[in-house]
């Protein structure tokens, strides 16, 4: 589990931003997202396709 949470961003919406947006000040400038979840359910893979057009639209605008 500790491995996994050096390597990995879950949580909410708000909360991977904030983890997203930490790499970006670190230095990152390209991100590819594969969400695992998808390999959870159907209904777990079709909300990560909902969500993750919002997340990189946040990432987009700048930080309020």
């Amino acid at each position: 589990p500790e491995m996994l949470a050096e390597r990995m961003i879950w949580g909410g919406r708000t909360k991977v931003i904030a983890d997203l947006r930490a790499y970006g000040e670190a230095g990152m400038r390209h991100v590819m997202l594969s969400p695992a979840s998808g390999l959870v359910s159907k209904s777990d893979a079709a909300f990560a396709v909902r969500t993750l057009p919002g997340i990189a639209k946040a990432l987009r605008k700048p930080e309020a």
